[in-house]
């Protein structure tokens, strides 16, 4: 079996009243197919960027699941005949996550990177003042490129009047 991360999109206002059913529900498509349910968590509700089916708003669903890989169309199958669930996607679970942590200020949870998991900082420049400094560049030399940067489009020269040429007159 494979594992699989799931995000369904469901109704807000069905899953403010009735979240166990829904869960229930997504629980049982995966396990009507020979699924191992690891997780089922509700994540958001959110105002959608645009109606889905009448709905304006949604409260996202995030589940990981090992499923075997022949059974993984039939399941999707089911979810686009389910009326609970709105939308789906269901890919391979690469073992990558990210780290959650629950945002004090609304109390919702979000994509974030630990801070351990950081870039690290540049190093310092040393402090040897022995060294010199490299030479400006001349002020009338062009700076480099970077390779695959654009160059900025020269200015249109002036017309000295309207963009459109004057009509002519019969």
């Amino acid at each position: 079996m494979k594992k699989y991360e799931g995000m369904f999109l469901v109704d807000s206002d069905s899953a403010s009243k009735e979240l166990d059913k829904i869960t229930t529900h997504i629980r049982d498509i995966f396990q009507k197919h020979q699924a191992e349910v690891i997780d089922i968590e509700k994540w958001d509700d959110r105002k959608l960027a645009y109606d889905i089916d009448k709905h304006r708003k949604g409260t996202y669903i995030l589940g990981h699941f090992s499923i075997p890989p022949e059974q993984v169309n039939v399941i999707r199958d089911d979810f686009m005949l389910s009326e609970t669930v709105i939308r789906h996607i269901l890919l391979v679970d690469t073992g990558k996550k990210r780290f959650l942590e629950n945002d004090e200020t609304t109390g919702s949870a979000y994509p974030r990177q630990k801070a351990g998991n950081a870039a690290p900082a540049a190093p310092a420049a040393p402090a040897d003042s022995s060294k010199e400094a490299a030479p400006a560049a001349p002020a009338d030399s062009a700076p480099e490129k970077e390779i695959g940067e654009i160059e900025p489009e020269a200015p249109a020269p002036e017309t000295g009047g309207s963009e459109t040429p004057p009509a002519e007159t019969i």
